[in-house]
């Protein structure tokens, strides 16, 4: 049976002023939810009911949230604690129960063994704190230039974590583009993710035609490049995975609308259905 996917589309092609015309742009694609970076929190963070209602209007959800701190210094524990709890308490007024989190800095604070450590430990603690108080699932996100952005170093940090509190998000194209096999990493983690991005890093006949000026995006629209979806699509059905997919592409050439249309369509093929998933 296919699993009951929630497809959602990511704002960040999008500009910060463009908030409801990105809302209403997403909404009329079909998409359920949209998701946004921590910036849409510091916007409504005391207008959590005027939120609600852009996303109630247009029959949207609000699929996750994007945090990221430095949690391989123990001096900042309580500012990562306290930042990171307070976007996990705005989630919950919203009824969203993904927070994803990227470790900022590859820079090594001690040593590579106690800076995992560390993270592991403030990272468990915060995990357990944002689903006893707050019902909302603790995802570290891997990225490029971050302290975890490889599969042996997803492989490290899940091996000190506690899994029943700290949770993986991945994102398709970042491992592409670090020539990492996305279907591997999903294959081997699955069930500890919680939440996933589809990116389509572009193809490297668009980024040759580019130029130096940088006509087309890193990721362009979804099945326009070199990630190969219906391998994941396949581990996804072994997994029985439920969550949040979420569309992601930049946009230099067009509006970000025509990348979203394309993308919902691919994604519709993909699944075999036009429908969303309740």
């Amino acid at each position: 049976m296919m699993p009951r996917y929630q497809i959602a589309c990511h704002t960040r092609a999008w500009k910060p002023e463009q908030w409801k015309e990105s809302l209403d742009e997403i909404a009329g694609l079909g998409f359920a939810g949209v998701e946004g970076v921590s910036a849409l929190f510091e916007k409504f963070a005391d207008k959590t009911e005027l939120a609600k209602k852009h996303l109630h209007d247009r029959h949207l959800k609000l699929a996750a949230l994007a945090g990221s701190g430095v949690f391989t210094i123990p001096g900042r524990r309580e500012e990562m604690l306290h930042q990171h709890s307070a976007l996990a308490r705005f989630l919950q007024k919203l009824g969203t129960h993904h927070l994803l989190v990227t470790l900022e800095s590859r820079e090594i604070n001690e040593s590579l063994s106690h800076d995992f450590k560390a993270a592991a430990a403030l990272l468990d603690e915060l995990g357990k704190r944002c689903l006893d108080f707050f019902d909302v699932y603790l995802c570290v996100l891997p990225q490029r230039g971050s302290r975890i952005e490889t599969g042996d170093e997803i492989d490290r940090f899940m091996n000190l974590v506690d899994l029943d509190a700290v949770f993986l998000g991945l994102d398709t194209g970042q491992f592409v583009l670090m020539e990492e096999e996305p279907a591997k990493i999903l294959k081997t983690y699955g069930e500890c993710v919680r939440h996933l991005h589809f990116s389509d890093p572009v193809t490297n006949e668009k980024e040759e035609k580019a130029g130096p000026a940088g006509a087309y995006p890193e990721y362009g629209a979804l099945g326009e490049g070199r990630m190969n979806f219906a391998e994941i699509k396949d581990i996804l059905e072994v997994l029985d995975y439920h969550g949040w997919i979420t569309a992601v592409f930049d946009t230099s050439h067009e509006p970000p609308r025509e990348t979203a249309e394309r993308s919902k369509r691919f994604l519709d093929h993909l699944f075999g259905t036009g429908e969303q998933a309740l």
